[in-house]
């Protein structure tokens, strides 16, 4: 039998969160680790997408100088104020440069 290989992370690719689920959740969930009948185990795979999302934010600050919030939503999979709050916090700890203009609803990456 062969085994699904986890080679996601040290790619410099966008990883789409539905994608990963359809290929590996199924596995992940019946390890004890992601149990999703633990508390625990649930807290392990939100951190788990929170992860790649901001791996995702990470590589478009390495492909883009600007982009637009929706689009930026579409390819997170998340909502404009789920994005909104995840870039923030990426920023405020200083792992990617940007600004967002809300009125225009852009974001700014800076090398």
């Amino acid at each position: 039998m062969q085994t699904k290989r986890w080679t996601n992370f040290p790619n410099i690719k966008i990883i789409r969160w539905n994608t990963l689920c359809s290929t590996y959740e199924k596995t992940l969930r019946t390890t004890p680790f992601f149990d999703a009948s633990d508390e625990k185990g649930q807290e392990r795979w939100n951190d788990l997408k929170n992860r790649v999302v901001e791996h995702n934010i990470r590589i478009m600050s390495m492909y883009y100088t600007r982009i637009t919030m929706k689009r930026m939503s579409e390819l997170l999979g998340l909502s404009e104020t789920e994005t909104e709050e995840a870039l923030s916090q990426l920023v405020v700890s200083a792992v990617v440069r940007a600004k967002i203009d809300r009125p225009a609803g852009v974001v700014h990456f800076r090398i």
